[in-house]
């Protein structure tokens, strides 16, 4: 009988054990769900209440010597298993135009689009939309959507997305678990705590510090561009040349409207001075007659400077390419000095094209035709050809 009560005890402690061992670890899991922080992101561009175990990646794109716009995302995990199939994902990822600021109209287009692309995308795991809203929150647009999903591993699923945009950025706030957290209390202090930043990021810095240096191939210029990819950026430019043209083309990409910029920088070398009227020639058929316009139509603002050099002015529509309709507008800046020339030509929507970040780009290059090695005939001979054509049509067109 003794033994047998002794046994029992001894279950019995095992028992209480194990009890305290799994009560402590469902603690340690509370605990862990309870450990927030306010998160204060390192561009100034928002706040946000978090888990306190989380990563974050940062991109950047220096628009102008004193401001630097972000591309940032955010993400924090509470996993419960396996004493819990429960997992709780949180996330947010700030995106910045360095366009045109954004009208209100453009705002909600924009919002509708991403909150589709979240619908679209949670489609194919058997996607349910259960609440589609637009939240009234003050100085903002605003869009949000909550959805039911099937996880292989997890079961049903819900997920909410806050859409906010002020001034040039976007901010998205993902919650992802169980489908009855969507709207607790943890979920209530993510979403309310979110609190929009001034804005671009006011930081000084020089292009000529943090941006790699490129000559170009015959000398005619030098220019810089961003040293690595990025949410905004390539990898590096595409430079070529022949013996009296040189190119260097680089495309930046608008993550907010998801539109491209294509900046290409020419250069022209030739024998003779190229006067104005060589200038209007060259443009004419290099680049107006590429983009289906002539000088006829677009408006060229030829200046003369102090320095000797002459600048020519144009920005015009295009009919829009058949693989990125939403670039209808071409910017032109050329300078000619001596026997050199360079074109800068920069093709996108209106909004970019229009945006100081453009006319920063132009005025980074530092036009050197002193340093360019020597002149070549070919340009020379395309500048005569041209002129002498232009010359014979105006003979035909007074003559009828």
């Amino acid at each position: 009988m003794m033994l047998t009560i002794k046994k029992t005890t001894f279950t019995t402690g095992i028992l209480i054990c194990l009890i305290f061992l799994i009560f402590q670890a469902a603690h340690a899991f509370k605990q862990q769900d309870d450990r927030w922080i306010l998160f204060h992101s390192k561009s100034g561009a928002y706040e946000v209440r978090i888990p306190k175990e989380y990563n974050t990646t940062v991109d950047s794109l220096r628009i102008s010597p004193t401001a630097v716009i972000h591309n940032e995302s955010l993400f924090a995990s509470i996993d419960q298993r396996p004493f819990k199939n429960v997992v709780k994902n949180y996330s947010v990822i700030i995106d910045q135009s360095f366009g045109m600021p954004f009208y209100k109209s453009e705002m909600k287009k924009l919002i509708n689009q991403d909150i589709d692309r979240y619908i679209a995308l949670y489609d194919s795991m058997g996607g349910i939309v259960k609440k589609r809203t637009e939240p009234k929150i003050e100085n903002t647009s605003s869009g949000e959507l909550h959805m039911t999903y099937n996880d292989p591993e997890l079961g049903l699923q819900g997920m909410r997305v806050r859409i906010t945009t002020k001034g040039v950025t976007k901010y998205q706030q993902v919650l992802t678990g169980p489908d009855g957290s969507m709207y607790n209390i943890k979920a209530k202090a993510f979403f309310k705590s979110m609190i929009p930043g001034n804005g671009i990021a006011s930081i000084n810095g020089m292009y000529e510090d943090e941006w790699k240096q490129y000559i170009s191939p015959l000398g005619i210029f030098t220019t810089y561009f961003p040293p690595e990819k990025s949410a905004f950026t390539i990898e590096k430019p595409l430079i070529e040349n022949g013996n009296s043209t040189e190119r260097i083309s680089y495309t930046f990409t608008d993550p907010i409207r998801q539109q491209k910029l294509y900046y290409r920088i020419y250069g022209y070398k030739a024998d003779i001075k190229i006067k104005p009227k060589h200038i209007q020639t060259l443009i004419n058929k290099r680049h107006l007659k590429a983009h289906g316009r002539s000088s006829n139509s677009v408006e060229l603002n030829i200046q003369k400077q102090p320095d000797g050099t002459t600048t020519v002015n144009a920005n015009y529509g295009i009919q829009p390419l058949k693989n990125a309709p939403y670039v209808n507008r071409v910017k032109l800046y050329a300078e000619t000095r001596g026997t050199h020339m360079i074109v800068h030509e920069i093709m996108s929507s209106k909004k970019l094209i229009d945006s100081a970040f453009t006319k920063n780009l132009i005025e980074i290059t530092n036009f050197h035709p002193e340093k360019a090695g020597k002149s070549h005939k070919k340009i020379s001979a395309e500048l005569k050809d041209a002129l002498e054509k232009e010359k014979q049509a105006q003979q035909m067109k007074s003559s009828q």
